[in-house]
């Protein structure tokens, strides 16, 4: 494509303290092959207290503030706030290379119709939790089934045909996005040409727990999804062997006991062994199957909280 040719872009960037990452995501942008005077960069900062609002005003081109909100509103807001005909939605902690724009771009005019996502990569060098987790095999690379909110290519016309991401959802919006524009009658494709490399995986267990506990409070309030998700439901079995345990503490019960442990043990067991087989990486020595395991057993027990947590605060 010449450059009289090319289209516009607005790369709408949520934000909240991201002051460890968000400048090399900027510096990257304006590092782009793509012509700079043709590329919006908008930050919606979502009430940080570091000094994430100060680089962004550096950078960009807008700088938007959205104290209260999830991060759909705070997407949404940038869209509104968005000059150009493709929006790109990308994260603050999130790196392309120079040439991604222009590949998502030509991706996008070749295919009418079409909403384009990418694949997130780890960085070089990851921490034990970001390699475990992630279980990145070059040999048999994986895509997800659906857009990640890290990185989408879209037409406006089509972001707003379906009043862009849901406002009430703390996680799983781009999901959601992705379903709500299929009904719509779009196609989605996920392409790993338009990988993006993630900077901010969970570093520690204490985060990588977090982070669960807040991708599963969704799971009671927007039931209808997660009954057809089969993780809602393994994290159901393993909530009542909890209580299978507690119950059979409190009734002096070993055979309860026994079961309750016992299932979590095969429910852990269970998710690793899953996740080895979709991704083929095969581990290379004990530890890396007891960190495996680790993960998998934190990860179960972090969403059983996060689904539980609203029943205890009363929002459900």
């Amino acid at each position: 494509m010449s450059k009289d040719s090319l289209p516009s872009v607005s790369v709408i960037i949520p934000a909240y303290n991201e002051e460890r990452y968000i400048e090399q995501a900027l510096i990257a942008l304006r590092k782009t092959d793509y012509p700079n005077s043709l590329i919006e960069i908008i930050v919606v900062d979502n009430g940080s207290s570091d000094n994430t609002l100060h680089i962004a005003q550096r950078y960009s081109d807008q700088v938007l503030c959205l104290k209260k909100g999830n991060v759909g509103a705070v997407r949404n807001l940038g869209a509104r706030y968005a000059t150009a005909e493709i929006l790109i939605f990308l994260d603050a902690d999130c790196l392309i290379d120079s040439s991604w724009i222009s590949r998502g771009v030509r991706l996008l005019k070749n295919n009418e119709n079409t909403v384009y996502g990418g694949p997130c990569k780890t960085r070089q060098n990851p921490n034990w939790i970001e390699k475990l987790w992630l279980l990145e095999n070059p040999k048999y690379p994986r895509l997800q089934p659906d857009l990640l909110g890290s990185c989408i290519f879209i037409h406006k016309q089509n972001f707003q045909s379906i009043n862009g991401f849901n406002e009430e959802m703390t996680s799983g919006e781009d999901s959601d996005l992705s379903e709500r524009l299929r009904k719509n009658g779009a196609s989605v494709k996920i392409d790993r040409a338009l990988a993006v490399v993630h900077l901010g995986n969970p570093q520690s267990l204490k985060e990588f727990f977090s982070r669960q506990v807040w991708h599963s409070e969704n799971y009671l309030r927007f039931l209808n999804n997660s009954i057809s998700d089969y993780m809602f439901w393994i994290v159901i079995l393993f909530i009542i062997s909890i209580l299978l345990i507690i119950f059979g503490i409190i009734l002096l019960n070993c055979t309860t006991i026994i079961i309750g442990f016992s299932s979590i043990t095969l429910l852990t067991v269970a998710l690793s062994a899953k996740r080895i087989l979709l991704t083929r990486y095969f581990p290379q020595n004990i530890s890396e199957i007891a960190g495996i395991l680790i993960l998998d057993f934190f990860y179960l027990s972090a969403r059983s909280k996060g689904l539980i947590k609203p029943i205890i605060n009363k929002k459900f």
